[in-house]
């Protein structure tokens, strides 16, 4: 049984939010209520170049999608998924995306539990974390493999995607998962009055004694404070972890306004956590000239958000229209920039010129199936560490 948009709405009291969340809503992806640019100007796809059987397939499956006329996308944030699918519409007019957001895997996933044990399909594709939604969604047989429908030549280009186009999909069996985000959390900031250029090149640099009480840290056992104490484990081992977090000294912040004014107002010189949103006030203020990102591989850490395709969806043909558009250079442009994040792909600009990291470095990607393990792992050492 496949329902339409109101029926979908109507299920239960942890339903998403539909048009209401344009409105009412604050993005997590922006942490507030100031929203960004809508990137322009409209994007239709790249012609295929003299491919007539590939221009006569993408042509037959854009009617399909047309036939079908509507396409439903479960999120986890909701302004600038929706100004980057109204591009996709522009760009296929006759295709109506209706963009529903739930931030929390909890509740979308006890949903759809629900929904199909009473025989309900509602949805056709998803941009959501991807922990939950492999560890949980995968046992629970919600998806489709998603790499069986990418057939575009300039998505499936490993010359296009960072490590290579099969290398972003997060999920082990590299079918299911497709990581097309790629914005790098710089773990810490430093004051450049009191820290030299190239004076801190690893977080080893870190460990010297002068350092000592100078660190100012969001809580290392939740949030990016673990991720980056994953990323240095990960790397170094724990014995330089339990440097950091013990012998070194540092200062736990209780809060985010905390720890950047830490840094801002100059009472700690190096501080691990400040997010590049968080600064937005003061630098607005002319208050943050002396703040800089540091780039180290060794403890910075790559989040992001996947994307996954139903199974038994209700409009294959426009869902798969979706998945080969929205992997493209224009596709990525559009999502990326409503979003103000980075796509893996080389040639879409960075939308965040401070989660940018080096082309030849890898850093720790915390939503890799490969690496749950690894970060549960490294929650239970700095519990045994911290209390």
């Amino acid at each position: 049984m496949r329902l339409g948009r109101r029926a979908f709405i109507g299920l239960g009291a942890t339903t998403v939010v539909g048009a209401a969340a344009a409105v009412l809503g604050r993005d997590r992806f922006f942490g507030g209520d100031e929203l960004p640019p809508a990137v322009g100007p409209r994007i239709v796809p790249t012609p295929f170049s003299g491919n007539t059987a590939a221009r006569q397939d993408w042509d037959t499956l854009v009617k399909e999608a047309k036939g079908e006329g509507t396409l439903f996308i479960l999120v986890r944030g909701g302004i600038g998924y929706r100004r980057a699918t109204s591009e996709f519409q522009t760009a296929f007019p006759g295709i109506d995306v209706q963009v529903f957001t739930d931030a929390n895997p909890t509740s979308w996933l006890e949903r759809l539990r629900s929904e199909r044990k009473a025989g309900k399909y509602t949805l056709d594709l998803a941009f959501v974390q991807a922990e939950a939604a492999i560890t949980q969604g995968l046992k629970d047989g919600l998806w489709a493999p998603l790499r069986p429908l990418v057939g575009r030549s300039d998505v499936i280009d490993d010359k296009m995607w960072r490590d290579g186009f099969a290398a972003r999909f997060l999920d082990t069996k590299g079918q299911f998962a497709f990581g097309w985000e790629y914005q790098v959390q710089h773990a810490y900031a430093v004051d450049s009055r009191v820290v030299k250029d190239g004076e801190i090149q690893s977080v080893r640099d870190l460990l010297d004694p002068k350092w000592r009480g100078k660190v100012i840290t969001s809580d290392p056992r939740i949030g990016s404070g673990l991720l980056s104490a994953s990323a240095v484990a990960k790397k170094h081992g724990n014995d330089v972890v339990k440097a950091l977090l013990v012998e070194q000294q540092p200062k736990i912040a209780s809060s985010m306004t905390e720890l950047t004014d830490g840094l801002v107002k100059g009472s700690h010189p190096i501080a691990q956590g400040v997010r590049p949103r968080g600064l937005i006030p003061y630098r607005d203020r002319g208050e943050a000239a002396h703040i800089r990102f540091l780039d180290l591989p060794d403890a910075d850490h790559v989040p992001g958000t996947a994307l996954f395709a139903f199974n038994n969806t209700p409009h294959p043909a426009a869902a798969r229209l979706f998945v080969n558009w929205v992997l493209t250079k224009e596709g990525q442009t559009a999502l990326a920039g409503n979003l103000l994040t980075n796509s893996a792909r080389w040639d879409v600009s960075a939308f965040e010129k401070d989660g940018v990291g080096r082309l030849d470095a890898a850093y720790y990607e915390p939503d890799r199936e490969a690496h749950y393990s690894h970060t549960a792992a490294t929650l239970t050492y700095v519990k045994g560490l911290l209390g």
